[in-house]
């Protein structure tokens, strides 16, 4: 019964690698080249309705001009202020390259003891083998706005930690 038909199957298997071997090159297009992380653990306040640098930053070198690099930004925004605007800004040194990306505050009685996720993620042509920078911006249109915290932390510590990661995708 059951072991005839194991038998067989064993007997029928067939090596894909045989079977399917690959007979191309490899360019090493789209594969990457490096990984650089940074992760802010610290509470950053700001209270301008002008960009500030938060502190959220990663360098990165690439290889070679034709490298792309894939940035991804993973971060907690709270507000001292219901109904506040917060807008964020990711800068590659100091050229935007993602604007004005605004998180409101909940108008509500609990909205400062809140915090809300910011997720960025852009693949930039910054044509360049020279060591770049790319860096989270915010700016309030009301009250204090915190990065790692809500508003109020209601006797709790800091609750979050903010990451920044460059990956090189190789041309």
């Amino acid at each position: 019964g059951i072991k005839m038909a194991i038998d067989k199957i064993q007997a029928e298997s067939i090596n894909l690698a045989d079977n399917f071997a690959f007979t191309g090159t490899v360019s090493g297009a789209g594969k990457i080249g490096q990984v650089q992380q940074s992760i802010l653990s610290s509470t950053v306040s700001h209270n301008t309705n002008s960009y500030a640098d938060l502190g959220l930053d990663v360098n990165i070198t690439p290889s070679s001009t034709s490298s792309k690099i894939l940035v991804f930004v993973n971060g907690y925004v709270g507000s001292d202020t219901a109904t506040a605007n917060v807008y964020f800004d990711v800068q590659r040194d100091s050229t935007t390259i993602i604007g004005d990306t605004v998180i409101r505050i909940a108008n509500d009685s609990q909205a400062t003891y809140r915090f809300y996720n910011i997720v960025f993620n852009w693949l930039d042509s910054p044509s360049t083998s020279s060591q770049i920078q790319y860096s989270l911006r915010a700016r309030t249109n009301a009250g204090t706005m915190y990065l790692n915290r809500p508003g109020n932390q209601g006797g709790f510590p800091d609750v979050a930690d903010s990451v920044i990661t460059a990956m090189e995708v190789l041309a």
